[in-house]
């Protein structure tokens, strides 16, 4: 019922956004609920395009560094795999629902390397609580990347990163086949390189989560069936 109920709602998202012009950069569409982060307030789409692709949010939380809240994040999946933590659920916890599949979920790594390793174009979209430098951005970003990339590969993506990022604005990371667009306030760099591109998402996705409430919201709408609640 949980699946059946989802991949109803993703087949009629297809078809209404057929009708709508295809968009050369990453927006939002109408027709998915929004997801509340709701340490922060942030509202992210339930589902957005990037040239032409659409994406559906499957979770949203924050990150922190202390009691300072850095940003809102909320992770996306191209909408035609969008049903993998669905399945994985219904493969693995066949008898549970509500809270026992919820904490369930949140507690098994598994779900979530499903997702990250999940066929097709993923997204994270970081809604920014503060400004940033160009140097505050390639520090919080080493710190982070530390342990999941080599060093070589960290360099790289800093290299992409914008030049300075302010409070309110929306940093985007998606890929495209092997590469990293990094996009925010009108700047765009792509990051060629298979190994950034696979092992990003283990960022917000892995067991050292930099935000793990991320991690919870998406464990509780799998466990919802798919239906977007307060994150």
């Amino acid at each position: 019922m949980r699946h059946c109920t989802r991949a109803a709602r993703n087949w009629l998202q297809r078809l209404m956004i057929l009708t709508l012009a295809i968009a050369p950069a990453w927006g939002s569409t109408a027709e998915a609920a929004d997801f509340v982060e709701s340490a922060t307030g942030v509202r992210f789409p339930g589902e957005m395009t990037a040239d032409g692709n659409a994406f559906d949010c499957l979770g949203a939380g924050v990150r922190k560094e202390g009691a300072d809240k850095l940003y809102a994040v909320s992770f996306y999946l191209a909408g035609r795999h969008s049903d993998a933590g669905d399945d994985f659920a219904e493969e693995k916890y066949p008898n549970l629902e509500g809270r026992a599949l919820f904490n369930s979920l949140k507690a098994d790594q598994e779900l979530f390397e499903t997702l990250a390793s999940a066929p097709g174009d993923k997204m994270v979209a970081l809604h920014l609580l503060k400004d940033f430098t160009k140097d505050q951005l390639a520090e919080s970003f080493k710190k982070d990347l530390a342990g999941l990339l080599p060093k070589d590969r960290i360099a790289k993506l800093v290299a992409a990163l914008p030049s300075e990022a302010h409070k309110g604005q929306t940093m985007v990371f998606r890929s495209d086949g092997t590469q990293l667009i990094v996009e925010v306030g009108g700047e765009r760099q792509a990051v060629d390189d298979s190994t950034i591109t696979t092992r990003i998402w283990d960022l917000w996705l892995g067991p050292k989560s930099v935000s793990p409430s991320l991690r919870e919201s998406i464990a509780r709408q799998v466990a919802n069936g798919g239906a977007p609640t307060a994150a």
